[in-house]
């Protein structure tokens, strides 16, 4: 089942998949299947009807065998490599303003369950320009909604090395967005037991 709120043209929605999992044999977590599907179909067919365009952000130049979806490498790293979720979400902001979208839409790669209503419900419950999602009592600071007027700042951080994400949003005019539902839609695999785990909320949906 999907949203009735379908492509909201000027979000562009990217998936976050920069991270590898290094307890489960250092494997891309995106491609690791849950059922019949890997998490990034998943998170595809969840996400792609709420967003005007779905793209991948990776580092990982094997991905365009992987996918059908458009790949955009990290645009600014650090002297050791890339900054983690900050850097996919800064190149991310600069990709959409370089394509016409007003806002960024960004989930994580492990996390095979995001709802159906993401899109409709960071958009109404907020008038800040970040939207973030929480979820158990716990915030979620790579799941959200992004305005495009928050990249100066963002660069701002990055130049001063400060690569802590959720450092930054709370110094922002952010609104936290929450779901209480059970199982948690916000469900992230780390692990072959988050991977059993899944398996099992799969079979209840």
């Amino acid at each position: 089942m999907v949203s009735e709120d379908r492509n909201n043209t000027s979000i562009l929605g990217v998936i976050l998949a920069g991270g590898r999992a290094r307890r489960m044999g250092g494997q891309d977590k995106v491609l690791l299947k849950v059922g019949s599907k890997r998490i990034l179909d998943h998170i595809v067919e969840r996400l792609s009807p709420q967003v005007g365009q779905l793209v991948l952000n990776t580092n990982n130049t094997s991905f365009s065998d992987q996918t059908d979806l458009q790949i955009i490498e990290d645009d600014i790293f650090a002297d050791s490599g890339p900054i983690g979720p900050m850097g996919g979400l800064f190149t991310a902001l600069l990709y959409a303003k370089t394509h016409g979208f007003d806002k960024v839409l960004t989930v994580a790669g492990d996390a095979p369950f995001i709802p159906t209503d993401f899109v409709a419900k960071l958009t109404v419950q907020s008038e800040n320009p970040i939207s973030i999602a929480q979820s158990g009592g716990r915030k979620h600071p790579v799941l959200g909604l992004w305005d495009l007027s928050v990249l100066a700042d963002l660069r701002d951080r990055i130049d001063r090395r400060n690569y802590k994400m959720m450092d930054w949003v709370e110094s922002q005019s952010v609104t936290f967005v929450s779901w209480d539902h059970d199982p948690d839609p916000f469900f992230n695999i780390n692990t072959d037991d988050d991977l059993a785990v899944a398996e099992k909320i799969l079979r209840t949906e």
